[in-house]
């Protein structure tokens, strides 16, 4: 069973828009494969295509991180550049298509690795929907390269995770929910000595066109 670092198994909400920056100092210790969970939604009442900066991961330290103009040091997911689509089926509306890839960003320099999904969903929201998608990241540590998989939604079924999916998904050795997947690893090399010690976690979006909702934050150490 993993081990639960917990960041919040309560609702821990983040509703933003407009170059919004969230970091929270998070105490991993000693890890060797780490995920970091949540619940997501984008609040969109006119459905179109969007195309936002929306980063996930870990920081080095609280300031000078991603969404920053230069950040210490950032090791998780982006989709920066990427379009999301949209449309509306069965009275509920999704964003679909979406590329996220694992980034690094050390001052101002960015470095992506190789697109984890071209195909992701999330639900877009309108103000009489309060639906959501779980997604996480798995990241483990390697010489030099750490390697990223991505749990996300990747069909538009009527699944609306709870805190209690949420939960066991992130302490699951096979995480499984429906309308979700799992992704194969990808590699980026990281340097933690050099670059700086991960030891936050940071969210970002850039959009002020569409809000976006982040519930139910959570951290495990795997291993």
């Amino acid at each position: 069973m993993p081990e639960a670092v917990i960041v919040s198994r309560h609702s821990l909400l983040w509703a933003q828009s407009g170059n919004a920056i969230k970091a929270r100092p998070v105490a991993l210790g000693t890890w060797n494969v780490i995920r970091m969970g949540f619940l997501w939604s984008v609040r969109q009442d006119v459905l179109g295509v969007i195309q936002p900066d929306f980063a996930f991961g870990f920081s080095s330290g609280t300031s000078a991180v991603y969404g920053d103009a230069s950040a210490t040091h950032f090791v998780g997911i982006t989709t920066e550049g990427t379009a999301f689509g949209g449309w509306a089926l069965h009275g509920t509306n999704f964003l679909f298509n979406a590329v996220f890839r694992p980034t690094k960003q050390v001052g101002a320099t960015k470095t992506n690795g190789t697109n984890l999904t071209t195909s992701g969903v999330v639900y877009a929201n309108t103000t009489a929907d309060n639906k959501r998608s779980l997604w996480f990241v798995e990241i483990t540590k390697g010489s030099p390269n750490y390697s990223f998989k991505l749990f996300h939604r990747n069909d538009v079924g009527a699944t609306n995770p709870s805190h209690t999916d949420l939960v066991a998904v992130m302490e699951s050795a096979s995480p499984a929910l429906a309308n979700h997947v799992f992704t194969a690893a990808q590699t980026l090399a990281v340097d933690e000595g050099a670059d700086g010690t991960l030891n936050a976690i940071n969210f970002y979006w850039n959009l002020t066109s569409s809000n976006t909702e982040v519930d139910e934050i959570m951290v495990t150490k795997v291993s």
